[in-house]
C-alpha cells in the first residue's frame, strides 16, 4: 500500500485509517513525501516512482485538500493500482463507475479503512487492468481528440 503525500499535511490521517483496520495490512506503508520535505516533482526518476506504485497493492489516498486536482490518483490508476479515497469532490470523475466500490462511504478513517480492506480482500489483477483503462480516458491522446471534435462540432453547426 501506498500513501502519497505532502509532509505535515495530511499523515495524521493515515495512521488514523491505518489504525481504524480491523486486520493488520500484511503489504505495509511506503509513504512518498513530495513538497515542503521531498524531492521536487522535477527531481524525481519517473521510471522508479511508477515501480513504486506498481509493488503497491492500494493507492491510500488521504488528502483532503489536495490542490494539484488529485494526480496521484490518477497516476496511481495508470500504473494499475487501485486507489483508496475518502468521498473527495472530482474524484468519482476519475474514478468512474469505480467510484462505489474505491470512495468510501464517508469522510472517515473508519469507512476508508473498510473500503481498503475490501479492495484487499479483492482479486486485485482485474481491478489492476481496469484502473490502467480507466486511466486511458485522460491521456494527451484522448484529451486531444475530444478538444478537435468539439472544435469540429462549434464549426459545423
Amino acid at each position: 500500500m501506498i500513501d502519497k503525500y505532502e509532509a505535515l499535511r495530511h499523515e495524521d490521517q493515515l495512521g488514523a485509517v491505518i489504525s481504524a483496520s480491523s486486520s493488520a495490512w500484511t503489504c505495509g506503508c511506503s509513504p512518498v513525501t513530495l513538497g515542503r520535505t521531498g524531492p521536487s516533482r522535477a527531481a524525481l526518476d519517473e521510471d522508479a516512482l511508477a515501480g513504486h506504485y506498481r509493488a503497491s497493492d492500494v493507492l491510500l489516498f488521504t488528502a483532503r485538500g489536495s490542490d494539484e486536482g488529485h494526480r496521484a490518483i490518477l497516476e496511481a490508476m495508470a500504473c494499475g493500482v487501485p486507489p483508496a479515497t475518502y468521498p473527495l469532490e472530482g474524484v468519482s470523475s476519475l474514478l468512474g463507475a469505480f467510484s462505489s466500490t474505491h470512495v468510501a462511504p464517508q469522510a472517515t478513517p473508519d469507512a476508508l479503512a473498510a473500503t481498503v480492506q475490501k479492495l484487499l480482500e479483492s482479486d486485485l489483477d482485474p481491478i489492476r487492468r481496469a484502473m490502467y483503462e480507466r486511466s486511458l480516458e485522460f491521456g494527451y491522446a484522448r484529451a486531444a481528440r475530444r478538444l478537435i471534435d468539439a472544435y469540429d462540432a462549434a464549426l459545423t453547426a
